[in-house]
């Protein structure tokens, strides 16, 4: 929805001028959300579309009309809008600043939104969700007036892709080790990988699983459940990290084997809501 000129929500402590974009950096909630749903394997593709400055919408109402022009050119099966965000700041530390009594000393912004779901074809209103959330900003950056409109944007990004981890199954970016020594058959294995050959890795892996030396065979069947994993082979990536925690104990094992028993948990719910259902 449109913006009062000069206005950001209900941020009273900060003023812009008439000129001021605030609808811009409004955006940010949809280029939040819209990285983490694009990014997702729950949806083949996700297209973002900006209304804010749609002539039908500048009293607040969105009608089925606009929603068939906005979606009819790509037979979308569902639109998400973003129908209220308003944010606050959080005074419990605030102090003026003799200069420029406008701008406070404020290291919190307290965001409060609410989307809902359309389907476009048959006209209707699947479901809605309200989000809030606070985000934490380094009180020195709002000293500089040139900065604000960066910072709240940042506040609405993150926002929104705070959302957005909520809505959908999403990739988290994890670490991973692998063993890639010592011996020349595992810095060749490693070589492997590096050409994202972990077929021919896993044939020198599995050999050396065998080996009657225990540290050996447990670096080589760690590497296995890696792959396995990678390969979303959850089953057989527990049962060699099990393995290799029986061979060798270590930090890296029993924690690996840990994390690979919450996945096979929760997958089943993964996979439910990447059909769709």
């Amino acid at each position: 929805m449109q913006s009062t000129p000069g206005f950001f929500d209900s941020l009273t402590d900060f003023r812009f001028s008439a000129e001021t974009d605030i609808n811009k950096i409004r955006q940010g909630y949809l280029d939040g959300v819209h990285e983490i749903m694009s990014f997702s394997p729950r949806f083949k593709k996700v297209t973002l579309s900006d209304t804010a400055f749609d002539k039908l919408l500048l009293y607040g109402n969105l009608t089925w009309n606009a929603v068939d022009r906005i979606c009819g050119h790509d037979t979308s099966d569902a639109l998400l809008f973003l129908w209220k965000a308003v944010s606050y700041t959080s005074h419990e530390n605030a102090s003026s600043f003799s200069w420029q009594p406008d701008y406070l000393d404020l290291s919190h912004i307290l965001n409060h939104s609410k989307w809902m779901f359309f389907k476009p074809v048959t006209h209707q209103q699947l479901a809605s969700y309200t989000y809030s959330d606070t985000v934490s900003v380094a009180p020195e950056l709002f000293l500089d007036p040139d900065n604000i409109e960066n910072i709240l944007y940042q506040n609405c990004y993150i926002m929104g892709k705070a959302f957005g981890e909520k809505l959908c199954p999403h990739w988290k970016e994890v670490e991973r080790i692998m063993y890639v020594g010592p011996g020349r058959d595992l810095r060749k294995a490693t070589a492997f990988t590096a050409d994202d050959k972990w077929v021919e890795a896993g044939a020198i892996w599995d050999q050396l699983a065998e080996s009657t030396n225990k540290k050996q065979a447990y670096r080589a069947a760690f590497n296995l459940g890696l792959a396995y994993e990678r390969d979303d082979v959850l089953d057989q990536a527990l049962l060699w990290i099990a393995y290799a925690d029986s061979l060798h104990s270590t930090a890296a094992s029993s924690e690996y084997r840990k994390i690979l028993e919450g996945r096979l948990k929760v997958k089943p719910l993964l996979d439910e809501q990447m059909t769709g259902n």
